[in-house]
């Protein structure tokens, strides 16, 4: 985004917003700048529109699985969670960076998340980590000269549930797989 003007930043953040209101109901209030290529003049940009950059401080490099299959395989993915999870020197929550547009990514993702629950991590997500909602409510207008309406929820049960419940699944799953394992 540093190669862009203000204008390109706007227009494309305000684009983008608009389909995610569009097509998901919510107006996001966070924004991981592609690439993670941002600088002070863009994190005013996104200031001034609302959002707050969240980065990711570790990358799993699970994109390179995609790119690059033959040299890059699953194990390196799972060797990068492996090493993380036990650094015992830290003393704060990472976050770490995966793509869920490829399915070869996804898919690693049973096979993840043992290697961090051993490691007593809790998984949040960014807004949990941040206390915050992800979104703010949703401003529709039948008449913008006249009438505005909020959405009543902060948090539409749309997007907080399926992901809140794939986290629950797996950790119950893997707790229950650890526990039987230990009897």
């Amino acid at each position: 985004m540093t190669t862009q003007t203000n204008e390109e930043i706007i227009a494309e953040i305000k684009w983008t917003e608009r389909a995610i209101q569009t097509y998901g109901g919510v107006t996001p209030n966070i924004i991981r700048p592609p690439f993670g290529d941002y600088d002070d003049r863009v994190r005013e940009i996104f200031k001034q529109l609302g959002y707050k950059v969240v980065l990711w401080e570790l990358d799993s490099d699970d994109w390179m699985v995609v790119s690059n299959s033959t040299t890059f395989t699953k194990d390196y993915v799972t060797g990068n969670f492996t090493e993380w999870a036990s650094n015992t020197t830290a003393t704060a929550g990472h976050i770490s960076l995966e793509h869920d547009i490829y399915s070869q990514c996804t898919d690693m993702v049973p096979d993840i998340f043992p290697i961090v629950m051993d490691k007593n991590f809790d998984i949040k997500t960014v807004g949990e980590c941040l206390n915050r909602p992800l979104y703010n409510p949703l401003q529709n207008s039948t008449d913008t000269a006249t009438t505005t309406t909020t959405a009543a929820a902060t948090t539409p049960s749309s997007y907080s549930t399926p992901n809140k419940r794939k986290r629950q699944w797996y950790s119950k799953r893997y707790l229950n797989a650890r526990n039987a394992r230990r009897v």
